[in-house]
């Protein structure tokens, strides 16, 4: 199981992941979905 609560980043001032949060189940496939530049990318690297 992967569980987050309220993660956020921000580089310097700016606020890149605000406040996420998450259960993903075993054996379930979960699907993170944004426009270009919203933090999907940055979310998956603070989960790893």
């Amino acid at each position: 199981m992967i569980e987050i609560e309220g993660i956020t980043k921000r580089y310097d001032a700016t606020t890149v992941v605000d406040d996420v949060s998450m259960v993903i189940e075993p054996r379930t496939i979960a699907v993170i979905v944004g426009t270009s530049g919203s933090g999907k990318t940055t979310l998956l690297r603070m989960i790893n």
